[in-house]
């Protein structure tokens, strides 16, 4: 990572930093509410990128079925005009998870409304898409380690939309003591329009979290 710092300096997404944390709770057995804010730093980690606060709740009727409403209000600076522009999400989650020995396979579909004050007469508003999440994920035998890759597709539900793209993540874990988990991820994400300038991402994310 840092020598991809000092090559490419001048990319605009080159290295960044997301400091999180988040509280949950359980109750009635099925049931689960929690929140979580996150701070991204970009470019160098110099810059905040955005601010963001996530409450949520989810429903598990069946041990492989769980329905989440979820909630974000984003506050997203704007560093060429110099402030923060609000963003509004409503995510409607349906998770399915079925377990096979070692492997875990899982499937979330999310239908996501996203409302913003940064409006545009080519924008109707709310923006509409449906998230289709396919993961897999295998425990190793007597290690504490884990694997993982995981592929999503976002699909417009609005016309003339230019929301369509796609995410890998190929990931490794290792879990100390279950209060501590170091994950390092591939992940690579390109958009699917048709019309313009096609990007991708490629990324390298190292991840460390503590939970008690």
């Amino acid at each position: 990572m840092l020598s991809q710092a000092s090559l490419f300096g001048q990319v605009i997404n080159d290295f960044g930093t997301w400091w999180g944390a988040e509280v949950r709770k359980t109750f009635l057995k099925d049931f689960k509410t929690g929140v979580r804010i996150e701070t991204r730093l970009n470019e160098n980690s110099e810059f905040v990128k955005n601010f963001y606060i996530s409450p949520y709740f989810k429903y598990s009727p069946l041990k492989w079925l769980t329905l989440g409403l979820n909630y974000r209000f984003d506050n997203r600076y704007q560093r060429a005009e110099k402030y923060f522009s609000q963003r509004h999400r409503v995510a409607f989650d349906l998770e399915f998870t079925y377990e096979i020995k070692r492997f875990e396979l899982g499937y979330r579909n999310r239908t996501q409304l996203q409302w913003e004050n940064e409006y545009s007469s080519s924008i109707e508003y709310p923006l509409a898409f449906n998230r289709n999440q396919v993961s897999l994920k295998y425990k190793w035998p007597n290690l504490p380690f884990s694997t993982m890759i995981s592929g999503e597709l976002w699909l417009p539900m609005v016309l003339n939309t230019d929301l369509s793209k796609f995410r890998l993540v190929v990931g490794q874990e290792y879990r100390l003591k279950e209060k501590h988990r170091f994950q390092l991820r591939f992940i690579f994400q390109t958009d699917l329009n048709s019309t313009g300038e096609i990007w991708r991402d490629y990324i390298i994310s190292t991840r460390y979290i503590f939970a008690f």
